[in-house]
């Protein structure tokens, strides 16, 4: 990845070297934001869970509903969802990702994507 600043810098990032996440909260988020056609949700755990995602409209509709069970911890690489957009409109969705874990524990995040076409 290449990076240019406005005073003529640029800075190279090896994507393929870059750290692993070392948890639920930063390795989870989704990519593009804001996104055009599809919406990629990442998600990572430590520890064997079920990941559920729900997808919220401005209205808190439910959007869309997404689980995988018995995910494995330290998936690499972590876990992703791909949602299509071809169905929603512009606008602003919230994403809720939550891990439940065997001790019954439970890890949960909101992430705000923006829908531009």
């Amino acid at each position: 990845l290449y990076i240019a600043t406005y005073n003529g810098q640029i800075t190279a990032y090896d994507l393929f070297q870059t750290e692993k996440p070392s948890g639920f909260w930063d390795g989870t988020y989704c990519y593009p934001n804001p996104a055009i056609t599809i919406s990629r949700i990442q998600y990572y755990v430590v520890e064997q869970a079920d990941v559920e995602i729900r997808i919220y409209d401005n209205a808190e509709r439910l959007v869309e509903q997404f689980k995988e069970l018995n995910v494995p911890a330290y998936a690499d690489p972590p876990h992703r969802f791909n949602w299509d957009l071809s169905s929603v409109a512009n606008g602003v969705y919230f994403a809720i990702v939550k891990a439940k874990y065997k001790d019954k524990t439970v890890d949960r995040k909101h992430i705000k994507i923006a829908v531009l076409k």
